[in-house]
Parts: C-alpha cells; structure tokens; sequence
C-alpha cells in the first residue's frame, strides 16, 4: 500500500480517481495532489472529499464550502476566495488556476490533459505517467522521500571538487532559454551534444549527482550508454504551428528603442514545467537526470532551446565551453575540440591554503556571526515578500553614448600619466547600481557592496590550471566596489564605473585570489563566500550594508552562438538568439543582477531579482524618460 503523495508522480491509476476511493491511510497525505477528486471517496466515509484541506467534508468538492466563510473555496491556498474550484481565478493574475501549485497557468484544473498525454493529471508535479517499472526512482511504504536510482556499477564515481562540494552550488539550478527565428533540427542537435558528451574529457556532461553513505555529493559518470541511458537527458516536443500562435511562446519581448523593463521572466515559466526542467537538488538525486541536460521545443517557423545544469557541475564560462563544443561537433570540425582538464582530478586542492598576502578589504569583512544574521535577515525577508526576475534592454547606442560621455569625463579629471578607462560591463554596473537603489533615499549615508563575480581562469592559468584547456567546473569569485548611497545615486556613472573597474584590478591578482579562497576555506562547512561591508554591523545596529550581486555574462557572447549548421533549411547567414533569459531555482537570490550580454543588434540584455515595489519603481522611472534615475520621487 503506497502511502505518500509520491505515488501520484507516478501511478496512472490515481489520475482516474473521478469514481475511485481513496487509497490512502493518511488522509492528510491525500490533500491537494490528485487533480479529478470530483467525485473520489474518502477512506473513511462514503462521502466524496469536499476540498484539498477538508479532509472528509462531506460537499462535493465544486460545491465545497470554505470552512471560513460561506463563500465557496476558489483554490487551495484561496481560502475565502468566491468564484467556484474549477473555474477559480488566480489571485495573481487573471487566468484559470489549473493546478494548486501553478500559480499563473492557462487551463483549468478540473480535467486538464497532461502536456505530454492525453490523461489527466494525476499530481501537482507532473503528468499522469504509467509506473512500469523503469522510473528512476523507488517508492518507499514507510518513507517521505523517494530513494535514488539504483547504482550502475559500470559508472564512474568522481568526488566534487573541493570548492564546488557546496549545498550553496548544488541546490541551485541554472536554466537558460534560446529564442532562435529558424526552424533548428531537433535530431541533429541532440545527436551532436550526445556525441560530444562522449568524447574522452568532456563526459563529466553526462554526470548524474549522487550521494554517498556519508551524505557526501559525488558524480556517477556513466562509461557505458544506451537509448535508455543517454548521455544527455534531452526532451523534444514538436509543434505544428507558428511560435505566434502559442499563448506563451508569442510573448517573447522585441527589444526596446528607449531603456525599458520589457519582461517578467516568470510568464515564460510555464515552458520550463512543460519541458520537466530540474528546479532542485531532489530531481537530480532521484533520478537518472545527466547534470547537464536539454529540451527543445520546435515549431513551424522557430526553435527554443533549454539548456539546464546544476551548479556544482559547472559554472557559466564551463557552459559556454560546452556550447562552443557543441557548435564544432554540428560543423564536423570535431578534430578542433579541445580536451577539457582531467575531471578526476582537483587543480585547487591546495588553492588559498598558502596564502602570501592579505585581501585588499580584509578590515571590512564581515565576520561569520554578521554574516549569518545577514543570512537571517534575507530569508526573513523573502518570507515575506517574494522577489520578481524582470528583463530590462539597454537599446544599442544607450551604453556606448554613457561610455563615451564618461571617459571624457574622467580624460578632464586625470591626475596620472595612465590613461583612463572603463568597459561597457562596467557602465552597465554603474546604471545597475544607480537603478538598485532607486528606492532608498539619495543622500543616504548607508554602505552599498557590488558583489560582481569574475572568472578565475585566466588569473589561476599556470599556477593552478593547465594552460589552453577548458576547466568544466566552477572557477569564480567576486570582486567588491563598496560606496555609500549618496555616492552612486549623487554622482555620474563615469564615478562608480571608475570605482567598479578600480575594485577588479585590485582584487584580481593572483595573490588576492589566493587570499579570497582562503577566507572561503576559513568561513563554514559549506564553505560560504565572504562579504565585505561594515566590519562593526553587528556592534552598532544602526549601521547597515545594502547588498547587491551582480554577475557579469558578455564575455560568454551567449547571444552571439551561430546554429546555423543545425539550420534545417541551409542558411549561409548566422542563426543566433533573438531572445534569451536565465531563471535560477529553486530560490531566486534578492538584489541579484545579471548582465546576460549583448545581442546580434548591439543591445543589452539585463535581468534581477528583487521586490515587485522595488521594480515598479525602476518602471516608473524609465517610463518617464529618467533613464539615470535623476528625478526620482522625494530626492
């Protein structure tokens, strides 16, 4: 007798429940997850469930009353809500709930078919599937949790690399969508990626996260493939029609003529549920799910590929040496293909245990007490308020216009014989910081720290990795420019570009490297980063640091990935993204900033997570022609 909510991801029976009784024991454990309960029997009486957190009400559940209120239940979590089950609107937008944990979907719950079938749905995590056995996972009577896969002994069991042995990187789930305008030939795209990922060196692709009996992560990486065992875990779903014609799909942004919030990344998530895209840890370990994976949905006139990776198996600059691997491979240029370093082996096993210097702001670290109750305060924060991924286009021109403005700027303020300079990334970083603090008052004495991140590569070259090779694995820090508000709000971008650029050639060397991973090495068991602000943050409550993270991708060129030799009609012109976005889970990060890069038209693509208020603002703004956040309400 199967007694948890499990067994709906994966007994078909469950979806037929319009007529059956329950089968549960536990009547709690039945709530919410089996979708067609309009007429399913409790268990315990022969009256049908009245709603998921009745228990055994005794009203069907379309007629079922909140226990509240007279008013009938609209959704699970509705409460008072007062429009009937099936047809119930969600509070957050104005589409038909279909599933008590979809928040905005687009059908409605009641008899809903499955995107990969015709049966109903059997459970809020996926379609109604026949359990035949091959599942990756087990169920247990008298478990809560699934048990993984059972091991191959054929596989290849490799131990995480120190730094990437985090749960920071391995609950944290990286997905990217490409929006390509040409239909793409889904068969030669996954045979291309399936073959790379069996070339000596790069079969840590097809690595699947296991633990150990000490609870330890390590990578199971197959030396044996098959249909059934693939060496990339890739899903198709074919259209027949238009992109245009699909209700999410035809809503990518174009971009903007002016510096705009063009999108909410969430309205596209939807395709990522659709395509059964990891979204945890959990679906990696129970699971025979390859740690980096795909799924592409092809339609008449266009292509969206997905690519997903969980973090501890690979960092953005790792990815991108996949993607350019993966281009050779379609181009039968595979003699190219350079061999990646040796993924038995860890190059910084010894990295920031023999430190020769101190860090350039080791008088403003925070200490781990500060940090956690930094920590703390985050996750109290998200509590309470849920933060939103929008997408903002820079229009080609904007950043050049700002450059240009800014180093004639510093070139009339030069005091030393060395010429002034600043890059695009670091104007980016500067309006970035201008518009993340939009909402705090401008004459603010309050700290603000720039957490960007930069590859370690090229600094730990010689050193630490071989030259020439790709390194697939996680190989970044951050560098931190740390000003008062009034500072990045009163001043011109040129000022804190010159400050952001000033912070990564002081903090970049090899010996600050060194010192920054030593402090990692210090920190906890889970071997956090450190942060760096008002050393005093916790003796004196009135001071506080606002902190923003930014992670800086134009240097990967993801827009720039030419598939044209994927192209089913043959083309002799690039076939690159027109749209893309990154969505992280399954916690999206507060304040987080990311400059995806720079497309095939000269525009920038940003995107961040923080509070809806919080970018009502910036919307606001930039609505109003204030594109550098000068004439801000109450300054």
């Amino acid at each position: 007798m199967f007694t948890h909510r499990y067994t709906f991801r994966a007994c078909k029976q469950f979806s037929e429940l319009q007529e059956g009784p329950s089968m549960l024991y536990n009547k709690h454990s039945f709530h919410h997850h089996a979708c067609k309960l309009k007429g399913a029997q409790s268990v315990f009486s022969d009256t049908p469930w009245s709603h998921p957190h009745g228990g055994n009400k005794i009203s069907k559940l379309l007629e079922a009353q909140s226990g509240f209120s007279n008013a009938p239940w609209s959704h699970p979590h509705g409460g008072k809500d007062n429009s009937k089950f099936p047809q119930a609107l969600s509070r957050f937008s104005n589409t038909p709930w279909f599933h008590p944990h979809g928040g905005k979907r687009f059908s409605q719950l009641h008899g809903i078919p499955s995107t990969f079938n015709n049966t109903p749905w059997s459970c809020p995590h996926g379609p109604a599937k026949k359990f035949d056995g091959n599942q990756s996972a087990s169920f247990s009577v008298f478990s809560r949790k699934p048990t993984p896969p059972p091991k191959v002994e054929s596989d290849e069991v490799v131990s995480l690399p120190f730094f990437d042995d985090t749960l920071l990187l391995a609950n944290n789930v990286i997905t990217h969508m490409y929006v390509y305008d040409t239909v793409l030939d889904a068969e030669k795209l996954s045979d291309s990626l399936e073959r790379l990922a069996q070339r000596p060196g790069w079969r840590k692709m097809s690595a699947r996260v296991r633990k150990n009996g000490k609870g330890k992560l390590e990578f199971h990486i197959p030396t044996e493939f098959s249909e059934t065992r693939p060496a990339i875990s890739t899903t198709h779903v074919k259209h027949t029609t238009s992109i245009a014609d699909h209700p999410i799909a035809s809503r990518f942004p174009k971009p903007s003529t002016t510096p705009a919030v063009v999108a909410t990344t969430e309205d596209f998530e939807p395709l990522l549920d659709e395509s059964d895209c990891p979204k945890k840890l959990d679906d990696y370990l129970y699971k025979d799910r390859s740690v980096f994976g795909l799924h592409i949905y092809s339609f008449n006139d266009a292509t969206i590929l997905i690519t997903h990776v969980n973090h501890s198996g690979l960092d953005g600059i790792a990815r991108k040496d996949i993607m350019d691997a993966w281009l050779l491979m379609l181009q039968g240029r595979e003699h190219e293909i350079l061999s990646p370093c040796d993924f038995h082996e860890d190059p910084f096993i010894g990295l920031g245990k023999d430190v020769s210097a101190t860090h350039r702001l080791a008088e403003r670290k925070l200490s781990t007490f500060a940090l956690l109750q930094w920590v703390r305060k985050n996750i109290l924060d998200l509590a309470w308020r849920t933060p939103e991924t929008r997408l903002v286009c820079l229009p080609s021109g904007f950043v050049e216009k700002q450059r240009n403005a800014a180093m004639k700027e510093l070139a009339a303020t030069q005091t030393g014989s060395e010429k002034p300079f600043v890059s695009d990334g670091d104007i980016i970083i500067a309006w970035l910081a201008k518009a993340g603090l939009s909402h705090l008052p401008p004459t603010s004495t309050r700290n603000v720290t720039i957490a960007s991140t930069f590859s370690c590569r090229n600094v730990l070259e010689g050193s630490y990795l071989p030259l020439g090779k790709p390194y697939l694995a996680n190989c970044a820090a951050f560098f931190n420019t740390l000003l008062p508000v009034r500072d990045i709000t009163g001043k011109s971008l040129a000022y804190t570009a010159q400050k952001a650029r000033e912070a990564l050639k002081e903090q970049s060397s090899l010996s600050q490297t060194e010192a920054y991973f030593a402090y990692v090495r210090q920190s906890t068991k889970n071997k956090l980063p450190p942060m760096f602000g008002d050393s005093n943050i916790i003796s004196d409550p009135a001071v506080t640091v606002h902190f923003m993270i930014l992670s800086n991708w134009t240097k990967a060129n993801l827009y720039l990935i030419d598939f044209s030799a994927a192209a089913m009609t043959p083309t002799d012109k690039p076939v690159t993204a027109r749209y893309m976005q990154a969505v992280q889970s399954p916690r999206k990060a507060m304040e987080l900033f990311v400059i995806i890069g720079k497309d095939a038209l000269g525009n920038y693509w940003l995107s961040g997570s923080r509070t809806k208020q919080n970018w009502d603002i910036i919307e606001a703004a930039l609505k109003r022609e204030d594109y550098l956040f000068e004439n801000l309400p109450g300054a």
